[in-house]
């Protein structure tokens, strides 16, 4: 969960310094933090959901993965709806930020499960390691 929630931070920070570089109005910068911030509420609740942390086959971790990514895509639309007719905010940044931090937590999630999943030695247990301590089972 961390990733996720480490990528929504760096991509807030890269929308208030691209919008401040760029001499945009304090909404548009304010329209990239609630964006940010609703990415990273979906997804820390879709990894919640998940349980990322359960051992699980290899051949079942990638539709688990996809089911969790599928949920975090419905989340960030549902909440993006709400705040958007809640709050004041332009279409245009909000809509660019969304998908700028919704980018940045797939990238950092993807990077995270190819690692986990390259972790796994081929055959049981090697140089140290074993299925059951990886999280992940053959």
């Amino acid at each position: 969960m961390l990733i996720a929630l480490v990528s929504c931070a760096a991509a807030a920070v890269v929308w208030t310094a691209g919008a401040v570089l760029l001499g945009r109005p304090a909404a548009v910068i304010l329209s990239g933090l609630y964006a940010s911030g609703v990415v990273a509420v979906s997804a820390a609740i879709s990894l919640v959901v998940i349980r990322p942390w359960k051992p699980r086959s290899l051949m079942t971790l990638p539709f688990v993965w996809m089911g969790g990514s599928l949920l975090r895509v419905v989340g960030v639309l549902g909440l993006s709806i709400l705040l958007y007719f809640s709050l004041p905010l332009e279409p245009g940044p909000f809509l660019i930020a969304v998908v700028l931090a919704y980018l940045a937590t797939l990238l950092g999630e993807t990077w995270m499960y190819v690692r986990s999943i390259r972790l796994i030695p081929a055959t049981g247990s090697a140089a140290g390691h074993d299925l059951a301590s990886s999280g992940v089972t053959r």
